[in-house]
């Protein structure tokens, strides 16, 4: 009880930082660094995430997440990255879903599912759509042009996506992809079960979401 006390607090605190367009440097989690190159499959090479490998050049893991910056919640971190491309200010937050990748380290469905997840979620924004992320293991984006744009968008981050869509999102993609490892373990299965064969394999019924259904 008092662990999850204190997670409220300090989400709480990051939140009025995100509204506040306070971030800091975020970095790349350890275990994250761990998983992607010591899993059995589709391991990276420890020259190509240092960037010591000449043909990635300065494309490297590790580069891309030292220049994050953004704001770390229990569920995992929200970066933020504003640019000018043109005469034009772009601001662009990606979502990174620590709690669901550490137990289902497939970025790529797990960015299948968040996008499908948030696009039939009832507190969904019409303004606010969710594309792909570009970072590595981050897996969805909102991006916001000029500055009252950027504005309303960090303000809806922080008022409704971070404090109510994403503790759903996290919970039922939680779900889910507990649900996908048990069959998988119980059906011999698991060696297969990362390797994705079409798009939004991890999706169902949207009628079967959990925050679509009426309580009893």
């Amino acid at each position: 009880m008092e662990a999850n006390h204190t997670q409220r607090i300090a989400d709480d605190a990051m939140t009025k930082l995100l509204i506040a367009g306070s971030p800091f440097d975020i970095g790349i989690p350890a275990w994250t660094l761990r998983e992607i190159t010591t899993r059995s499959t589709y391991a990276i090479e420890p020259s190509a995430l240092l960037g010591l490998d000449p043909e990635n050049g300065s494309k490297d893991i590790v580069s891309e997440y030292e220049r994050k910056k953004g704001y770390e919640f229990s569920w995992g971190t929200l970066s933020e990255d504003i640019c000018e491309e043109g005469d034009l200010l772009v601001s662009t937050f990606e979502v990174f879903p620590k709690l669901v990748l550490k137990q289902f380290p497939q970025p790529a469905m797990v960015e299948d599912l968040f996008i499908w997840m948030y696009e039939n979620h009832p507190l969904r924004h019409e303004s606010f759509g969710a594309d792909e992320a570009h970072g590595d293991w981050f897996v969805m984006s909102f991006t916001a042009y000029e500055a009252k744009n950027i504005s309303r968008l960090r303000t809806w981050l922080g008022t409704v996506f971070v404090t109510k869509i994403m503790q759903d999102l996290v919970s039922e993609a939680m779900l889910i992809v507990t649900r996908e490892l048990f069959l998988a373990a119980n059906e011999r299965l698991d060696e297969d079960l990362f390797n994705e064969h079409k798009r939004f394999q991890l999706c169902g019924d949207p009628a079967d979401l959990t925050f679509n259904k009426s309580p009893s």
